[in-house]
């Protein structure tokens, strides 16, 4: 029997369980909830109180009326006494209501960066001078084909290649030293040792860049320099208005002092103000780096070329060897470099640095020199010979199979700044850069820089935001070069047609073509090119030219817009004399042309009678229109400068995106 029960409740114990709950959760339902008096009782001067929820606001206000009573006015109870009234819309509006309307003194995300409102005025003593001077400016001018933003670029809109496309671009870098550590040391002084105990702060003791100056000035046709410019932000620039100059404290947008100092004390921030990334090159050899990279760019690239030109031309003599000697390998040692018994220079993998080499000498001015460096410069930098100071660096890189390219990436690296990087500690000075992407052809400027220092302590001292460097010593001139030139070659006095070549250039290579041009006539014209119709390309359009591109090779533009905005006036013939001592006559033509209809202006027949800068024009660009054309690069494809944007807070780079990159690097 006991046994026929026990079976039973195990062939029912699941049901029993449920029943069990259900009349237990019935019971809790029915009198703690229903049939509770849901009340909370609390002892009120000896008296136990029962309260429902709905009589607690009543309770509290009755309560408070009876203690302010009997502070203010005891034995009375005539007070009056606002009624209590509910705050919970007043809550939910301002939770509703946008950030930038709230008052700035309710935020306070980081109170030990706040100063204090009970420090007196004064207590700082900070000097105009604090800043110190900007030292060792350099400036470099390039000229090459880059990603230019199709819109305004911001945080949200960000610099990429769907917000870019390939175009023209001339562009002046201006670099400067700052010694950073020794500003940490005129801090620590202001804030921490020449205070009292309770007002030292090292929060303000950390600097924080709040913008930097570039002005240029140009060069007037009467020979004059005008006055000095500021230079606006680049195209490139994602952070908006927040890096523009705003030296009064009270011109502050919404948030004022405080708002600016968590803007600014960013890692990120402060990188992209002192280091810009700046613009992606579409140029196959060319790089903006900072002016001392790119020369050193530059030289490497040189010594590259050279390099393979040497393996090229020993791979021919080995291939002739090999067909007398079949069976036998003779290729000799074809290193550029002295050689230690390991791998020489030239023999790197050129795979490993395909795509990443730039071009040298394409509109770059050392220091500001003249636009069209001539050819025996050309000849000194890029193809150089070993000197007897250059061995010691020649050999280690042999010795530690290491490329000249590698040796400039070791530079640059050697100047950024990174999450990791201590401004108090830097042993060498700060390196900091600006860019001038709005300069115009044919103009000549000069650039100065300086740095401004957020002032934490702003309203105390005055309301200057900013406190001001010196600006950087002047740099030399830099000529910005042309994109259209136009040359008159050779003359048909009978017909009185004056031979014209015109020079265009387009994404980073030149073209020219000549034209046949008469009295009245515009100089120049639409061409269509002959191009390989078969091949798969995808369409580019610069400057009203069209240039048709594949991934693997270069194609040539289908049409060039060779219009110089020009048309000949007429054809004069000119007689006068050349040279103080032998006073020669000279014979010529000269070509009167004009922009407007307005200004005649003059050039003569024949390069005999050029001038020096006609000669000088014309010779870059004959050398530019020989160069061998390369497709242009896709946007970032550059690995180091990419590298360089990857670091993360620690300083570090993120493997996995290193060796991603480095794969498509090699795949180029």
């Amino acid at each position: 029997m006991i046994r026929k029960i026990g079976r039973v409740l195990e062939d029912h114990i699941e049901k029993i369980v449920l029943i069990v709950v259900g009349i237990l959760c019935t019971w809790l339902l029915m009198t703690r909830v229903i049939f509770s008096p849901n009340v909370v009782s609390y002892n009120n001067e000896g008296k136990t109180v029962n309260v429902k929820p709905g009589e607690i606001d009543s309770l509290i206000e009755t309560e408070a009326r009876n203690v302010l009573q009997q502070k203010q006015n005891p034995g009375s109870s005539n007070i009056k006494i606002e009624p209590y009234k509910s705050r919970t819309s007043d809550f939910l509006a301002l939770l509703e209501q946008p950030v930038s309307n709230i008052s700035t003194p309710l935020i306070t995300l980081n109170p030990n960066s706040i100063q204090s409102p009970d420090v007196p005025t004064g207590v700082y003593n900070l000097p105009d001078d604090i800043v110190g001077p900007v030292q060792n400016v350099e400036i470099e001018y390039i000229q090459a084909a880059a990603y230019i933003p199709t819109s305004t670029i911001t945080l949200e809109n960000s610099y990429s290649e769907d917000t870019s496309e390939p175009n023209n671009l001339d562009i002046v870098i201006v670099e400067a030293e700052y010694d950073v550590s020794e500003l940490c040391d005129r801090l620590y002084e202001v804030f921490i040792d020449d205070v009292a105990l309770e007002f030292r702060d090292p929060c303000f003791a950390k600097p924080i860049f709040a913008t930097k100056n570039l002005q240029r000035r140009e060069l007037t046709d009467k020979g004059t320099w005008s006055s000095w410019q500021n230079v606006p932000q680049p195209k490139t620039n994602s952070y908006g208005d927040l890096f523009d100059v705003v030296e009064d404290v009270k011109n502050l947008p919404a948030g004022g002092l405080e708002l600016r100092k968590l803007q600014l004390d960013d890692r990120d921030i402060q990188i992209e103000l002192l280091q810009p990334q700046g613009y992606q090159s579409a140029s196959a050899k060319e790089e903006f780096y900072p002016p001392r990279i790119h020369r050193m760019y530059l030289d490497a690239l040189a010594d590259e070329e050279r390099q393979e030109r040497i393996d090229a031309r020993a791979e021919e003599n080995s291939d002739r060897t090999d067909s007398r000697r079949a069976g036998r390998s003779t290729r000799p040692n074809t290193n550029l470099y002295p050689t230690t018994g390991t791998q020489g220079v030239g023999n790197y993998d050129t795979q490993q640095t395909r795509g990443r080499r730039g071009r040298g000498g394409r509109g770059s001015t050392r220091g500001g020199l003249a636009t069209y460096p001539d050819t025996a410069t050309d000849r000194s930098r890029s193809g150089r010979d070993i000197g007897v100071g250059d061995l010691d660096t020649y050999t280690r890189q042999v010795e530690e199979n290491i490329s000249p390219m590698d040796e400039v990436y070791d530079e640059y690296d050697k100047i950024l700044i990174t999450f990791e990087t201590d401004f108090a500690k830097m042993s060498e000075p700060l390196v900091f850069w600006a860019y001038d992407d709005t300069v115009e052809p044919l103009k000549t400027y000069q650039y100065r820089i300086r740095l401004g220092l957020l002032n934490q302590i702003a309203g105390e001292k005055a309301n200057d935001l900013i406190l001001w460097s010196e600006f950087s010593d002047t740099t030399e001139a830099v000529e910005i070069q042309g994109r259209t030139y136009f040359f008159a070659k050779s003359i048909k006095e009978a017909a009185k047609t004056i031979n014209v070549t015109v020079c265009k250039y387009i994404l980073g290579y030149w073209y020219s073509e000549d034209f046949s041009v008469s009295q009245g006539e515009a100089i120049g014209n639409v061409v269509e090119t002959e191009t390989d119709e078969e091949t798969e390309s995808r369409s580019r359009i610069t400057d009203e030219t069209t240039i048709r591109t594949t991934d693997d090779e270069f194609v040539e533009p289908e049409t060039i817009d060779y219009n110089t905005g020009a048309f000949m006036v007429d054809v004069v013939a000119v007689n006068d004399w050349e040279g103080r001592d032998t006073l020669d006559s000279r014979n010529y033509h000269e070509m009167l042309y004009s922009f407007d209809g307005i200004n005649i202006e003059h050039m003569p027949v024949n390069s005999r009678y050029w001038s020096q800068d006609m000669v000088r024009a014309n010779a870059y660009v004959s050398r530019q229109l020989r160069e061998e054309k390369e497709p242009l690069k896709d946007f970032g494809s550059n690995t180091r400068r990419q590298q360089s944007s990857l670091r993360g807070r620690d300083g570090r780079y993120n493997p996995d995106d290193y060796y991603r990159m480095d794969e498509q690097q090699n795949r180029r």
